[in-house]
């Protein structure tokens, strides 16, 4: 492999041992047991190479947009991402649990995406209406990438095209609060996450790394995980299909192989872990299941991780969460509960969190750990409004505020919306 752009050399590196493993793909057939589908990194840059080809077909180059539209996770999806480096071009999410017809074509028409990537899963009604309403538009189905040549490696982006400001995805927010906005999240903004990551989760060169990847691929929390298995070497991708109550079966399979694997996760999957315990639908028994996620590294993160939840972790895996904290903005990650502090004193911390009073009043809070020095900077301050007083004077301990921060990480501007990026930013 010979790599032009500085962008694509980033991954490039991790992909030189063509025959070692890199992702399997965990599925769930309708009835039956767990399947799953093994591709050594030879084989996905392969299949990186044809993506990158079918972008090419389509007239993506550097800086062109296109949506990624699957019913769920899927090992095209990232060798889309991948081969979008080598043309330069910039994948759009789509919400395939939550996006109407309507949702998604504001996407297409706010990025000015020229194609939109599906699967088999869609409901071709949706496909329909997005076609009629875009007449320009182009439609890949990944059921045909097998039959599309390979990109040539002399056709990559020139190494001068893609630098570290350039834009590597846009990702939508859930538009819970309003209308979604496009997160444009520069190289650098991975670059950063990778070595936040490293740091926090102290995962040394040459450590068999293994993430455990189960939330959808349209979030932050996925994109920056799979982002990272790409740029790193001795990381074996396990991405499965979507949540289920068999997430459990394929989690037990797989620790204990001497991997280190690190599982993101939400406090609701630890919810649904009790419910099937208490109506004795475990997919493995329980102690068996107790065993492997002992050798699991659990990262927690999207809700306040409480007290339940907390106890729920010991009691299965035998140890404390990881709690994270960040946002899409951020590139998934500003603050961390670290794995180095001893257990004792990271518990006597969240207990701290929950009992937390001011002025004796009990106040509402959670522990969510430190920055990440050198690589995220966090202040909390009285007001973030540039008209008050307390604008960005910061808080005494224990003091409620707002929490601000800086760093690589950081998004370059929301797609479309100068207003909005002036005002976060």
């Amino acid at each position: 492999m010979s790599p032009c752009s500085a962008a694509l050399s980033e991954y490039a590196p991790g992909f030189e041992d063509p025959d070692a493993p890199f992702l399997t793909y965990h599925f769930f057939p309708p009835d039956g047991s767990p399947q799953s589908r093994r591709l050594s990194r030879g084989e996905f840059w392969s299949l990186a190479r044809r993506a990158a080809g079918v972008l090419r077909e389509a007239g993506l180059g550097c800086g062109g947009c296109f949506a990624l539209y699957f019913s769920a996770n899927r090992p095209e999806d990232l060798a889309f991402r991948l081969g979008a480096t080598m043309v330069g071009a910039v994948p759009v999410t789509v919400n395939w649990q939550a996006d109407t017809p309507e949702r998604i074509a504001f996407k297409i028409e706010r990025t000015a995406a020229g194609l939109l990537v599906t699967d088999g899963g869609v409901p071709p009604e949706n496909v329909a209406a997005l076609r009629e309403r875009f007449d320009a538009l182009t439609v890949f189905g990944i059921e045909g990438l097998a039959s599309v040549a390979e990109l040539p490696e002399d056709e990559f982006c020139a190494d001068d095209a893609l630098g570290p400001h350039a834009t590597r995805i846009i990702i939508f927010t859930s538009g819970t609060t309003g209308e979604p906005k496009g997160v444009r999240l520069p190289y650098r903004s991975y670059a950063t996450n990778r070595a936040t990551f490293e740091s926090f989760l102290q995962v040394g060169p040459g450590d068999a790394f293994a993430p455990l990847i189960v939330n959808p691929m349209h979030h932050t929390n996925s994109t920056a995980f799979t982002d990272w298995s790409l740029r790193r070497p001795d990381t074996h991708l396990h991405l499965v299909e979507r949540y289920s109550t068999r997430y459990w079966a394929v989690l037990a399979q797989v620790a204990g192989r001497g991997e280190r694997v690190v599982a993101p996760l939400v406090s609701r999957h630890f919810d649904y872990l009790e419910n099937l315990r208490r109506e004795d639908r475990l997919p493995v028994p329980a102690d068996g299941l107790r065993e492997a996620m002992s050798n699991v590294d659990f990262l927690l993160g999207s809700a306040p991780v409480g007290p339940t939840t907390v106890q729920r972790v010991r009691e299965w895996a035998g140890r404390l969460p990881l709690v994270r904290f960040g946002s899409t903005e951020t590139c998934l990650q500003v603050l961390g509960t670290s794995p180095g502090l001893d257990p004792e004193a990271r518990q006597r911390a969240f207990e701290a969190g929950w009992r937390h009073t001011r002025n004796g009043e009990a106040q509402c809070g959670y522990y969510i750990g430190r920055p990440h020095s050198p690589h995220t900077e966090v202040r909390i301050v009285r007001s973030a409004d540039r008209a008050s007083e307390d604008y960005m004077r910061e808080c005494e301990a224990g003091e409620p505020g707002c929490l601000i921060t800086r760093g690589e990480n950081v998004m370059d501007a929301y797609v479309g919306d100068d207003e909005a990026t002036r005002r976060v930013l």
